[in-house]
């Protein structure tokens, strides 16, 4: 398989901390099959990179006590996500949690259950709502997905803001995470999560995607490479 690196961070002593793959997925897949052939093709990538990117060819994986994939291996974290037309896969040094997302058109009522105040206003007056509420969705799964407690958790309670060009979470646990939001050409919107994440770490992204970072990742620290 042939792996996309849409970001790859490293640690002021030069060591790989994060990284952030992609393959693409077909959509010309029966309903019925896409999501068992999207998380195989998840495992397939995390396999790829671990083996090119980190040095490991042979981790086994398994669940925590709260359902979520970790590596029988020390000191390596890893999730994995995918939407319609791809499959994402992170790897870092520290827990982390990924998710992907297209635009969706969602009901008022989802909107209002999910996001706080601040959130349903923004969305009311964006030009591109669909396009926001998926920024705003992958967002707060990627936290669930991070803490290991996932959709369980009142979604609203877990509020952003990226109206300016700094992510902000408005949370009482802001100062234990990072979060970065990368911004693909196909609108596609990855987000990760990041615990206690390093600082400072050096970010380079993919041609053509646009990315922005909470207060733990400032803009300085971004740079474009070609994968």
């Amino acid at each position: 398989m042939r792996i996309q690196r849409l970001c790859t961070a490293h640690d002021h002593h030069g060591r790989l901390a994060l990284g952030l793959y992609a393959c693409p997925l077909s959509e010309e897949l029966p309903r019925e099959k896409r999501h068992t052939h999207a998380h195989f093709a998840a495992l397939e990538l995390l396999s790829a990179a671990l083996a090119e990117d980190w040095g490991l060819h042979h981790c086994r994986m398994v669940r925590d006590a709260k359902g979520k994939p970790m590596l029988v291996c020390s000191g390596v974290y890893v999730n994995l996500s995918h939407s319609r037309n791809m499959a994402v896969c992170g790897i870092a040094l520290t827990p982390l949690g990924v998710d992907c997302e297209g635009p969706r058109q969602v009901k008022s009522a989802t909107v209002q259950r999910v996001c706080a105040e601040s959130e349903q206003q923004l969305l009311l007056q964006s030009g591109e709502p669909a396009y926001d509420f998926a920024r705003l969705w992958t967002l707060k799964e990627a936290y669930g997905k991070c803490t290991g407690e996932g959709i369980r958790m009142p979604l609203a309670h877990a509020e952003f803001d990226f109206s300016h060009e700094t992510l902000r979470f408005l949370h009482t646990q802001k100062e234990a995470y990072g979060f970065l939001q990368l911004l693909l050409p196909e609108k596609t919107v990855v987000s990760v999560c990041m615990q206690q994440p390093f600082s400072p770490m050096k970010i380079h992204c993919r041609e053509g995607i646009s990315v922005m970072g909470s207060e733990s990742f400032p803009r300085g620290v971004f740079c474009y490479a070609a994968d």
